[in-house]
């Protein structure tokens, strides 16, 4: 289940057993500030996450394909973030062996047009229903 930015901010701060109060100190903001980020009443702006990532030791994508979109988020963003949080779903299954095997297929596609892209994926899945059909004889 995926977490808001707010409740990964609680979780990583708790984890590294830290009040509030701590944080916005080190973050040169008040406890007051970091207690509504994580009741999700308001955001850090850009130069405030980059201080949380430096002090949790993560980068800016790990709140934002690991948390769950805002509940009033519609549209063209909301579709955006969907689709971000499956790639990253997909891709932090993959084992390293995997993870080597699959990325240059996905450099290859970056380059296709939208019919080149249907044409792999009817490909695939024609594979893929070759595979299927032979696991059912013998």
């Amino acid at each position: 289940m995926q977490m808001t930015l707010g409740k990964q901010i609680r979780m990583l701060r708790t984890e590294k057993g830290l009040t509030q109060a701590e944080l916005g100190e080190i973050l040169g903001k008040g406890g007051s500030t970091v207690r509504m980020w994580e009741l999700d009443k308001s955001s850090p702006d850009r130069k405030a996450l980059y201080k949380i990532c430096e002090v949790f030791s993560v980068t800016p994508d790990y709140f934002y394909y690991n948390a769950a979109p805002p509940e009033d988020m519609d549209g063209g963003l909301k579709r955006t973030f969907d689709i971000k949080n499956k790639v990253f779903d997909l891709i932090g299954k993959w084992t390293p062996y995997q993870a080597q095997k699959r990325l240059p297929l996905l450099e290859l596609c970056q380059d296709l047009s939208e019919e080149e892209l249907a044409e792999v994926i009817n490909y695939i899945k024609f594979v893929q229903s070759k595979r299927q059909g032979g696991k059912g004889e013998g």
